[in-house]
């Protein structure tokens, strides 16, 4: 998934079929997830940014906008891409 496929200013829910089950899981399912896709120290920084700007779970990750993750002191494009990415392989957990 491209950004330029993500609708901004809509929840990114609206643009991934995610079980309800993995919603509910701790954003270090991101960690989990990854794989050889990215460096490991790369999806950690996510996850800790993540964190510190409140976010806990997977659901209230994707329960904001784009433009909303976008706007995180520390996710430029490469970390907002990464996440699209996890978040497309978490539609598959």
């Amino acid at each position: 998934m491209m950004m330029s496929d993500v609708s901004v200013f809509q929840p990114l829910k609206t643009n991934f079929s995610i079980s309800s089950e993995c919603l509910g899981k701790d954003i270090t399912f991101l960690l989990e997830i990854s794989g050889p896709d990215y460096d490991e120290g790369a999806t950690l920084k996510l996850v800790n940014t993540l964190r510190r700007n409140g976010f806990s779970t997977i659901e209230d990750v994707v329960s904001v906008s784009a433009k909303r993750i976008q706007l995180l002191k520390w996710i430029g494009d490469k970390s907002f891409t990464q996440l699209l990415v996890l978040l497309k392989k978490a539609e598959r957990n």
